[in-house]
C-alpha cells in the first residue's frame, strides 16, 4: 500500500475532469459503471461525446481508478484508501454532489448501493457509532474493500472491534504466510500483529489458534 501522502499527490495531479469523478467515485461508496458516467451530465462537460472521451481516458490512471467488468458494463471504483481519504475531505467541506448533479435515477441508484456504507463510515468517524459488519460490507462489491482500508486509517480506530473475528485470522495467515515464504517481515506486520492480539486476546478461544500459525522465528512484539 502506498503511503497517504503519495495518493495526494496523485489525486492533485490530475486534470480536474477525471479529479471531479473520483471524487464523485469516493462520494458515492459504491461503483459507477461506465454507461452511467456517460449519461450523467457532469457539470464540467455537457456534450456526450466529449464526455465518452473523457470516461475512456479514466483507465490511464489504474493506480487510483480501479475498472472491473461484467457481462453488461464496465465499472469504477477508487483505490479504497483514497477512496476514505476523499470521502472524509469531502464530508468536511459538506460537498452535497446531489446538488451539483441533479439526476433523481442516478442517486436512487447510487443511495441504494453506498448510502449505507457512506453513513456508516462517517457516523463511525464522527461518533464511533456502532454498526453491522456484515450487512454493510455486502451492501455492494466494494464496501468490503472500504471497511478492510479503514483498519489502516487513524481517523477510525478501534473500528476492528466490529469485524469479525475469522477476519483477523485470515490478515494474519496470510501474513505469516508471507514470513514462511520469505523469511522476511511484511512491511505492516507488527501493526497487524498488535491489532490481532488485541481484539483476540479479549475472545481466549482464538487465542491458541492464532498461536499455532505463528513461526518460532516471529518476534513477539510487547502489546500495546
Amino acid at each position: 500500500m502506498e503511503s497517504r501522502e503519495i495518493f495526494e499527490q496523485k489525486y492533485q495531479a490530475l486534470p480536474p475532469e477525471i479529479k471531479y469523478i473520483v471524487e464523485l467515485l469516493a462520494y458515492s461508496c459504491c461503483p459507477i459503471s461506465k454507461s452511467t458516467l456517460e449519461r450523467l451530465e457532469l457539470p464540467f462537460e455537457k456534450s456526450k461525446s466529449k464526455r465518452q472521451a473523457i470516461i475512456l481516458s479514466l483507465k490511464d490512471y489504474p493506480d487510483i481508478i480501479w475498472p472491473s467488468k461484467n457481462i453488461l458494463d464496465s465499472y469504477y471504483v477508487l483505490e479504497p484508501h483514497l477512496s476514505l481519504h476523499l470521502l472524509l475531505q469531502l464530508e468536511k467541506q459538506k460537498r452535497d454532489f446531489k446538488k451539483e448533479i441533479r439526476n433523481t435515477n442516478f442517486w436512487n441508484a447510487a443511495n441504494y448501493l453506498g448510502k449505507r456504507v457512506r453513513d456508516t463510515l462517517i457516523k463511525y468517524y464522527y461518533n464511533q457509532t456502532p454498526f453491522s459488519y456484515l450487512s454493510v460490507a455486502n451492501q455492494n462489491i466494494h464496501a468490503k474493500f472500504l471497511l478492510d482500508a479503514a483498519l489502516d486509517m487513524p481517523e477510525f480506530s478501534g473500528i476492528e472491534h466490529f469485524f469479525p473475528i475469522t477476519k483477523f485470522l485470515e490478515t494474519f495467515e496470510a501474513e505469516v504466510d508471507m514470513i514462511d515464504e520469505t523469511l522476511e517481515l511484511p512491511p505492516n506486520f507488527e501493526h497487524t500483529y498488535q491489532r490481532t492480539i488485541s481484539f483476540i486476546g479479549l475472545n481466549p478461544p482464538y487465542l491458541e489458534k492464532l498461536e499455532k500459525h505463528l513461526p518460532e522465528s516471529t518476534p513477539c512484539y510487547p502489546v500495546t
